[in-house]
């Protein structure tokens, strides 16, 4: 927990190191990797929940808009293949929504989700 209550992920911390792997960096988008800390460095941008972003004291699971498979964007992360994926499942929303324990905005931050490893239905606990 945080200093307010909140559910602190310790295995994924709130900072660049959950967003950028340097060794990892290959092919033409290497280079965006050491772009994006400059940039983050440059205008101070720093990690925030939901919560802590002006006017969004009460923020919804799903969104304003609900669950669609048009709410992603690929950048530099390499992540095409996660988010095809979700976009997918997206596509029927009673998906994503069985992904996950919560059915409303938890306020400690903790999430629990479900994944399925080998067949076997995993509960995890991330935060916001």
């Amino acid at each position: 927990m945080d200093g307010n209550g909140k559910f602190k992920d310790p295995t994924f911390p709130a900072d660049t190191s959950s967003l950028y792997w340097e060794s990892q960096a290959q092919g033409q988008n290497a280079n965006q990797v050491s772009t994006y800390k400059q940039y983050e460095q440059h205008y101070g941008i720093i990690w925030k929940r939901p919560s802590e972003l002006p006017g969004h004291s009460n923020p919804s699971l799903w969104g304003s808009n609900g669950i669609s498979p048009k709410a992603s964007a690929q950048g530099a992360l390499g992540d095409c293949w996660f988010l095809s994926s979700a976009s997918a499942v997206a596509g029927v929303p009673s998906r994503v929504q069985d992904i996950f324990a919560n059915t409303e905005y938890p306020t400690n931050g903790a999430f629990e989700v479900y994944f399925h490893v080998r067949g076997l239905k995993v509960k995890v606990v991330v935060d916001d």
